[in-house]
């Protein structure tokens, strides 16, 4: 089975370099839709356009700790974690499951292999996907039996995961089969094997292509992908072959003296296109398009969410908890009308409305009484983070200019040490921190509708803003408000705070948090001007 490892191109200095996305091989190395290599001109399934890529604009190919702990992973509920638990799920969540780390080259190819609803019409959604099934196969058979591999499977609870994900649930769209019948030996037994992925050594560096290369100079030797000419060859400082069809001269990829005047041999023809494999088997009917009993949004906000983009923004959530919004899957009802019960299985008392609120605010909301709000008031109140903060009354108004008011959406703390603060009674330390600190420092009224002793995400682009390093960038923010993708929830403890916020001695508070209408997301991800006008705190 072929299968693309894409930790190779991950050893490369910048992974975007890979002779992978050239045109003799994938293309798509550009921006949009794909029109080079062994797929260009490949329709998308409705035949409306070609496929798109936007690789390495976010996120990054898997790495070799990342392959390795799934595959030496203990348990099985190590390796296939529940991802979207909800409070009340026995088992905790680790990072090790091959779903999180398999959504990270979903994002790094970027373009339709982001959204669950598009991503299949890359071809690279495939030769993904055999990846990751060979490292579920080869935890398999270094940690299980024969038997225990067609019988093991994480336990059915509904606190853990949707229904959809139950043992003997329907695999849908696939006929008669269940959930479990995935874990068949047949598979391997009769219709595909693995090979072995590619290893070399200081006596035998050869990686059996001529697109790959031996790195000898980053610890022990390994194969990666060679690096196209123009590209990043820093770091390759023992003789080795790392440019294809060229060499490294200054730390850039440069042709070959005798490559001058010759172009690379293209896998395609040129000038002709090749034929979609949907097209040859038509005609093909996408799941999507069959309206589905158990298509349903775990939250009331998630139709809000769409419109404003998070789809796209932050697929690893949305298209698992708003499938309806986003379109990965079709319902019986009708997704405009307000007030509705969406579900056949409401609750008929108090008590069963107020277990799984958010579930029942979204699809039971006649039986349960919660009509007397729209989705639309109950989630723009606040910026909609996951899990809300609402805010019940706006940010007072200051006898000052516009431009030195700020304007934000929900009463949220903008820094981690806004706690830790207002304790040394630095809120009165001018209007900096209280704008910076509305939530610590009483400007504001706040609903929390979660404990403070939980370690969640409070926005929903959280992962996507971590997967692209903005924990390390933007601590400020993001240890305070994304403490579950940035791994700081030992931030929870008042000591820890209070040993990591004792150091800054003078906190900058970026200038983007004083414009007019500033939200999180530019606030997050804006950059700052080449002068720091960033405004202090007064009383430091």
């Amino acid at each position: 089975m072929p299968y693309w490892d894409s930790v190779l191109d991950q050893r490369l200095p910048n992974p975007v370099h890979s002779v992978l996305w050239s045109n003799e091989l994938l293309g798509g190395a550009w921006p949009g839709e794909v029109n080079g290599g062994a797929f260009r001109g490949w329709l998308l399934e409705n035949r409306t356009r070609f496929v798109r890529r936007n690789v390495g604009q976010r996120s990054s190919p898997m790495n070799d700790s990342e392959v390795s702990g799934a595959m030496n992973a203990a348990d099985i509920s190590d390796i296939l974690s529940y991802t979207v638990a909800q409070e009340g799920c026995p088992v905790a969540r680790s990072w090790r499951a091959v779903e999180f780390i398999h959504g990270k080259p979903h994002n790094y190819v970027g373009g339709d292999m982001v959204l669950t609803a598009s991503s299949a019409n890359d071809p690279v959604f495939y030769l993904h996907h055999s990846f990751v099934d060979l490292i579920w196969e080869t935890w398999r058979l270094r940690r299980q039996t024969r038997s225990a591999r067609e019988t093991t499977y994480p336990p059915d609870n509904r606190f853990c995961s949707a229904t959809a994900h139950y043992s003997y649930a329907p695999m849908r769209p696939f006929g008669n089969l269940v959930n479990t019948d995935g874990l068949s030996n047949h598979y391997t037994d009769i219709f595909y094997t693995y090979s072995n992925r590619l290893s070399c050594s200081a006596s035998n560096p050869n990686c059996q292509s001529k697109y790959l290369f031996c790195d000898l100079s980053h610890g022990w030797p390994q194969c990666a992908s060679k690096i196209v000419v123009g590209g990043n060859c820093t770091g390759f400082v023992r003789g080795e072959d790392c440019c294809y069809n060229g060499r490294c001269v200054n730390n850039i990829c440069v042709w070959n003296a005798n490559n001058f005047g010759t172009r690379p041999r293209l896998l395609t023809v040129p000038g002709t296109r090749i034929r979609p494999f949907s097209l040859a088997i038509s005609p093909v009917r996408s799941s999507i398009s069959r309206a589905s009993k158990d298509c349903f949004n775990e939250n009331e906000c998630c139709s809000i969410w769409a419109d404003n983009g998070y789809c796209t923004r932050n697929p690893s959530y949305m298209t698992t908890s708003c499938k309806a919004s986003c379109g990965s899957c079709r319902p019986l009802y009708d997704l405009n009308t307000e007030c509705i019960d969406r579900s056949s299985s409401c609750p008929a008392t108090t008590e069963g409305c107020q277990s799984r609120s958010d579930w029942m605010k979204e699809n039971c909301r006649q039986s349960c009484s919660f009509c007397n709000q729209t989705r639309l008031q109950a989630c723009t109140a606040t910026s909609t983070s996951i899990p809300s903060r609402t805010t019940t009354s706006p940010l007072p108004q200051q006898q000052t200019s516009a431009t030195s008011k700020l304007q934000v959406m929900s009463c949220t703390d903008y820094h981690f040490c806004c706690a830790f603060w207002s304790t040394q009674n630095r809120c009165t330390g001018g209007q900096s921190i209280q704008q910076a600190c509305p939530m610590s420092c009483n400007v504001c009224t706040a609903n929390i509708s979660s404990s403070n002793t939980d370690c969640q995400d409070f926005h929903p682009l959280c992962e996507a803003w971590a997967n692209s390093r903005l924990c390390d960038t933007r601590q400020d923010y993001m240890w305070e408000n994304c403490k579950w993708s940035c791994r700081k929830c030992d931030l929870l403890r008042p000591s820890s705070r209070a040993a990591a916020c004792e150091s800054i001695r003078r906190p900058l508070f970026r200038t983007v948090l004083r414009q007019p209408n500033a939200s999180e997301n530019e606030y997050v991800t804006a950059e700052e001007p080449q002068t720091p006008t960033t405004t202090t705190l007064s009383s430091y």
